[in-house]
């Protein structure tokens, strides 16, 4: 017989005050180490990047959802950034010295690295990468805010985008659902910063908005809507988040103040941010109109990376410290196995649970096994 085991982190709810949770969970890390980076696949295995100046770096993974760590190798470089390909291949940005930058790939869920990309040619940080099909843009933080693409699979590159200005870098990423990729710039003098687009895959560019602004992050809805996370500015008041809500022509302030580190949104529209003041995460569940801070379960302290995983899942760092959001963050749960896709709603639930299988391989038989949030036995 087949067995599906359903763990319900948020499932069946309690009014009692003993069993109220913490919005977070710090996560066993390694010590001795820094977390640069966080990416998480769609089988929940959770691959960190780290580094400290001068000390030990590379790359670490969890397949038990944090309780144990193995050391994944690349001990003598920093990892900025990492990246999941939809077929699961991984990309880690590496950074050794300003000569030797560059980008490592995996196809075996990181047992192993292969260099593609062993010097870039251009001296610097690489900050993020886009995978896609068989493209990869790579932004580096070289002096200069450069941005560039390989067509074939990290085979040969060519630099699509750079400015004239000297105190910019290329912060993140993102591609929407009709195939326009955004850049984020974060610049540090008078008319630099800003949000760049491209309609032909990285060909032409042109400025969306947001000069002088420090923008750090980038992120889009199922709408989109495009959202950017500002840390800082030229001048006072530029610090906060603003959203190009799709179609629109100028962007909206939807908070001002926050120092945004990074930025995400799930399929429910809620936004979450990183932020180094006030410390730790903000939120809105009203599409931006209201953000509040949620703190309960981290250390004091600003938070930096932040990445949703395919159950609605978070995951929030500092250099020290890793934590996982106590439940998901989206009302329909989605669960994937090797040979079937389930739905749960709504979520969390009162009374009545709705549970939905989709199976590529139908079994002779199965059965669903329930459990709460502390571990027991609800349905079988």
């Amino acid at each position: 017989m087949k067995h599906l085991s359903l763990l319900l982190f948020a499932l069946v709810c309690y009014t009692s005050p003993l069993l109220a949770q913490d919005f977070w969970e710090q996560l066993n890390f390694p010590d001795s180490t820094n977390i640069f980076s966080i990416a998480v696949n769609n089988k929940g295995d959770i691959f960190c990047g780290t580094g400290i100046n001068g000390g030990t770096g590379g790359i670490y993974r969890s397949l038990d959802t944090g309780v144990t760590w193995e050391f994944l190798g690349m001990p003598d470089y920093v990892v900025h950034a990492l990246a999941i390909h939809d077929n699961g291949n991984i990309f880690a940005a590496t950074y050794q010295s300003a000569e030797h930058s560059g980008i490592s790939k995996s196809v075996d869920n990181g047992q192993s690295w292969e260099p593609i990309i062993p010097d870039i040619g251009i001296h610097g940080n690489v900050v993020a990468v886009l995978p896609f099909g068989d493209t990869l843009f790579v932004s580096i933080g070289a002096g200069y805010a450069t941005l560039v693409r390989s067509a074939d699979n990290g085979q040969t590159w060519e630099q699509v985008f750079a400015t004239e200005n000297s105190n910019d870098f290329v912060t993140d990423i993102v591609k929407s659902a009709n195939g326009e990729i955004f850049i984020s710039i974060e610049g540090y003098i008078q008319s630099t910063g800003g949000v760049y687009k491209s309609t032909d895959g990285g060909d032409n560019w042109e400025f969306t908005g947001l000069y002088n602004s420090m923008i750090s992050s980038l992120a889009m809805n199922a709408s989109g809507d495009l959202f950017a996370g500002s840390w800082d500015g030229y001048e006072p008041n530029y610090s906060g988040v603003y959203v190009l809500r799709n179609g629109a022509q100028d962007w909206e302030v939807l908070i001002s103040g926050p120092q945004i580190n990074d930025l995400i949104v799930n399929s429910d529209n809620h936004i979450y941010c990183t932020s180094s003041w006030p410390n730790g995460v903000i939120r809105s569940l009203d599409n931006g109109e209201n953000f509040e801070l949620i703190i309960d379960g981290l250390p004091a302290g600003m938070m930096n990376e932040l990445v949703l995983d395919s159950l609605g899942f978070l995951y929030v760092s500092n250099p020290g410290t890793l934590a996982r959001s106590t439940n998901t963050t989206v009302s329909v749960q989605e669960i994937y196995t090797l040979n079937a896709h389930l739905i749960q709603y709504p979520n969390p639930v009162n009374d009545v649970i709705n549970i939905e299988i989709f199976f590529n391989e139908k079994p002779e038989s199965f059965e669903i096994v329930i459990y709460n949030n502390i571990g027991e036995l609800v349905s079988l």
